[in-house]
């Protein structure tokens, strides 16, 4: 039987494949062999085929993506570039990993970053004014009319109500105290990158 065994193995093709339909699945794999010889099992020379791609000498494409870049300093991610400002002041974005929306300011040569919702009633500051008071950048929420300092994200006014919806919305949060907006470090790099430092 030893014998029959071998004569098999040895008219058996160097090298070829097969297909082979997995257990209940709709589709097959393929799987590089190669025949057995002297008893020893010679090892595939590649792994393709079988569930496991090659190493690739190309970068993965998404270490390009904003807000997912790998190479930079610890905390600080890639978010947008300073020409996405175009003639705007601000700047929605997204993190491409957590999803978490921010809203970039730019205020002459200086870059701030806030969460992109003001914290009394959670309005997009996307469209926020931005004013300057002594030389304080601030901006105003477009819907209640509160005011945070850029720098810090202190609350200077807290739903101040000087017209009729604000009024209203005014009298909702009285009891409530200020909340603070929530504020991250930003940069622009030698290569006109806007850099966010999350916490």
């Amino acid at each position: 039987m030893q014998s029959v065994l071998m004569q098999r193995v040895s008219t058996a093709p160097a090298k070829s494949s097969f297909n082979r339909a997995l257990p209940g699945a709709s589709h097959v794999y393929r799987r590089p062999f190669t025949a057995i010889a002297a008893g020893k099992k010679k090892p595939p020379s590649s792994t393709a085929g079988v569930g496991f791609a090659p190493p690739s000498s190309k970068k993965d494409s998404k270490t390009k993506r904003k807000g997912y870049e790998p190479e930079m300093d610890k905390g600080w991610f890639h978010v947008a570039d300073a020409a996405d400002f175009g003639e705007k002041q601000t700047k929605s974005v997204i993190m491409s990993g957590n999803q978490q929306a921010l809203v970039l300011y730019k205020v002459g040569e200086e870059l701030y970053c806030s969460d992109a919702e003001s914290t009394a009633f959670r309005f997009p500051l996307s469209d926020a004014k931005i004013v300057s008071a002594g030389g304080d950048p601030q901006i105003e929420t477009p819907l209640d009319g509160t005011i945070y300092k850029l720098k810090t994200g202190e609350v200077v006014k807290w739903c101040p109500q000087n017209n009729p919806v604000r009024f209203v919305l005014g009298a909702l949060k009285k009891k409530e105290a200020p909340k603070a907006l929530k504020m991250y470090d930003a940069r622009e790099d030698d290569e006109g990158r806007v850099l966010v430092r999350l916490d």
